[in-house]
């Protein structure tokens, strides 16, 4: 087979070309040919482009063969048949971060345990059962109000500035000051 000047034969040439012109057509939003796409399958099937050695890609993608090799085996990847691997293998090896991976996922699962402590020592309360004493609490005031010996614009203006206290603004205000004085009631403004 004939060779061009970089080394590599007329088939494979033929390949490459075919890839470049598959992603051009995937650019422009159309499907590859069928052509294109048997020659693509055909560069898969053969190892040819997309199966690595660890040499080559530690090379490729400048790094220590060494360092590359336990990248690999961190990320569990087996070499196929040939004993190479895949570009999305190398690329996972090289790219993702599997020490902050692993510890994002030790520390979900210790929130998890700790969520669950909470709530078997009864630290936790449900949000809905919050939400149906504060509104308990909040038409029992407003009965109280609507009681009080007041001018009834008194009782209006009163009755208003309660409607437009939003319960997450209560119970963060609650919060900030139980850090303070845990038996103490936030202030009204």
């Amino acid at each position: 087979m004939s060779t061009n000047d970089f080394g590599i034969n007329a088939e494979k040439l033929q390949q490459i070309r075919a890839l470049v012109d598959a992603v051009k057509r995937v650019k422009d939003g159309k499907p590859p040919t069928a052509e294109q796409l048997r020659l693509l399958n055909q560069l898969d099937s053969q190892g040819n482009i997309y199966r690595w050695s660890v040499g080559r890609a530690a090379a490729e993608f400048g790094l220590d063969p060494k360092t590359l090799s336990g990248r690999i085996k961190a990320a569990g990847v087996l070499a196929g048949s040939d004993g190479k691997y895949s570009t999305r293998d190398i690329d996972c090896a090289i790219h993702c971060d599997y020490d902050n991976e692993k510890t994002r996922l030790t520390k979900e699962q210790a929130d998890v345990v700790a969520l669950k402590k909470a709530e078997m020592l009864r630290e936790l309360v449900p949000a809905k059962l919050v939400e149906r004493v504060w509104a308990g609490v909040m038409a029992d005031l407003r009965q109280k109000i609507s009681f009080l010996e007041l001018p009834d614009g008194k009782k209006a203006e009163i009755l208003a500035d309660l409607q437009d206290i939003p319960i997450d603004d209560y119970f963060t205000a609650a919060s900030q000051s139980d850090e303070e004085d845990p038996g103490r009631l936030p202030e009204a403004a």
